[in-house]
Order: structure tokens, then sequence, then C-alpha cells
């Protein structure tokens, strides 16, 4: 799957998750980045890393931790639980 996939499938299946998940707002806008949600233009991790003065590792690390959260929620509202839960480490 290339970058625009990857968007594509973001946001279609993934991003109507964050707003009501993800508690940090730098953490969303973060994805959106990375994902194209509001330009439809994906960015790369080193792109998102120069625009908040860190590395793209750390980007990645983010960009991992929200995922393991969006999967957290989605298994427990498939068993009809729901929770919020902050992006913070």
């Amino acid at each position: 799957m290339n970058r625009i996939e990857r968007a594509k499938f973001f946001n279609d299946k993934i991003a109507p998750f964050l707003s009501d998940t993800i508690t940090d707002k730098k953490h969303i806008k973060i994805m959106e980045l990375r994902y194209g949600m509001k330009t439809g233009k994906p960015m790369t991790l080193n792109e998102v890393g120069k625009i908040y003065g860190v590395t793209r590792e750390r980007i990645r690390q983010i960009e991992k931790n929200i995922f393991n959260k969006i999967k957290k929620i989605y298994e427990k509202t498939s068993t009809g639980e729901t929770e919020t839960i902050s992006c913070s480490n």
C-alpha cells in the first residue's frame, strides 16, 4: 500500500475515531498532517517533525501510540464499551 492509499484508508477508516477518542489536539493535528486529512496531501514523518521541531522518530512514536489507542477503542466499541483516552506518554 503506497502513501496515498494509506492516507485514503486512514481518512476512511481511522479518522472518525480521532476526535471522539484522542484528547490531545496536537496529536490529532499530527495525524491530520501525516495523512492529509484536511489537505488531501499526506506528509512524511520528516515533514511533520520539522513543523513540530522534533525528529521523525518521535513523530513515528506518537503515530504508533495513537494507532494503539485507536485499536483499543475500536476493540471496546465492537463489544459495546466506550472510553476516551489521552495519548500523553
